[in-house]
């Protein structure tokens, strides 16, 4: 999936280098369809990302009785700047690290980004046994479905909206074959 994501990317800069080199009254709309390609792919990798977690978490995932030992709560600001230096906005994420005593001696914490459970509590949960993906309770596990459907239908409007920029712009202007005869007046006049 990483390969047909990256082969879209890549032709869809070139396609929009080469309508840019051939005409640049295309640039406004050849940058309205790259801002829309690239939140669609962008949307896609998201759940292709979120499916092969949940999916390594299924296939090699260890269940485990966990108590919880206590919950902290993390903030994190993160504040945005314009070109000039100037504050545009500034976002709060809140984070619970859940730190665990598990039967099975780990994980020793899951992070979400709501309180899952208070100290005292039992939680089930499910944890990579080669720690590369973050434990989580494993209610959630299996949650997440089959994103499959939604990431060829999101490349399908990918492909089809470049494609479509790319037809657009290759027919020949109307006007531009049109040239003004002497003796004839011009049309508008």
């Amino acid at each position: 999936m990483g390969w047909a994501l990256l082969l879209a990317g890549f032709f869809g800069g070139f396609f929009s280098f080469l309508l840019y080199v051939r005409s640049e009254r295309w640039f406004i709309a050849q940058f309205l369809v790259m801002g829309l390609s690239s939140l669609l792919l962008c949307g896609v990798a998201g759940a292709v990302s979120g499916s092969v977690e949940d999916e390594v978490l299924q296939t090699r995932g260890r269940h485990t009785m966990c108590t919880v030992v206590e919950v902290d709560e993390q903030r994190h600001t993160t504040t945005h700047y314009d070109s000039v230096g100037n504050v545009t906005h500034t976002s709060t994420r809140t984070d619970y690290v859940h730190r665990l005593n598990c039967a099975a001696g780990r994980p020793d914490k899951f992070i979400m980004g709501v309180r899952w459970a208070s100290p005292g509590s039992r939680v089930d949960v499910t944890y990579d046994p080669r720690g590369r993906i973050g434990a989580v309770p494993t209610e959630l596990v299996g949650g997440q479905g089959e994103p499959w459907p939604l990431v060829w239908v999101g490349l399908g409007v990918v492909i089809t909206v470049r494609l479509g920029c790319v037809a657009v712009a290759a027919v020949p202007s109307q006007t531009a074959g049109r040239e003004h005869r002497p003796g004839r007046p011009r049309p508008g006049r």
